[in-house]
């Protein structure tokens, strides 16, 4: 990673950390964390996803991602099933409180990533688009790569 992007890569997790912890307080869900979001985030195209394929995506241990799974499922977040034909499997998918929250958090971040953006100018403005803009289409291209730990 050279070093301009190894910057570019601490000011986003630094915007993204920054950001977080304000939206959460403002959902009445702040004793979530980012990972427990990031979970959450993975099934909101309505799909179901097995322990291992959760951990997969999030990039997390089966062991660590079923204690989330459990900490979600407690707070209503998540609701659990039995696999068909694997009685040791299960398949996790959002609840419908787990869905309201979703829709609330990503409404709330948009609002607060707009409060941000109203202290640019609209030259600024331009130029952070550009940059998302190169940024969404490394990740795209970063997503295609085998084994990339992007979600």
């Amino acid at each position: 990673m050279t070093p301009d992007a190894n910057r570019l890569a601490q000011q986003l997790q630094a915007m993204q950390t920054g950001l977080t912890p304000q939206i959460l307080r403002g959902t009445g869900q702040d004793e979530l964390q980012l990972i427990d979001v990031a979970l959450l985030s993975a099934l909101t195209d309505g799909r179901e996803l097995t322990v291992k394929g959760l951990a997969a995506t999030i990039g997390r241990s089966v062991s660590r991602t079923s204690r989330l799974i459990d900490r979600l499922v407690c707070r209503e977040l998540l609701e659990r099933r039995e696999h068909p034909t694997d009685r040791r499997a299960r398949y996790i998918k959002l609840s419908p409180a787990g869905a309201a929250f979703m829709s609330s958090f990503r409404t709330a971040r948009a609002e607060q990533i707009a409060r941000i953006l109203d202290h640019l100018s609209p030259q600024e403005q331009t130029i952070v688009s550009e940059a998302l803009d190169l940024i969404a289409k490394a990740a795209r291209k970063s997503r295609e790569e085998p084994d990339s730990g992007i979600f």
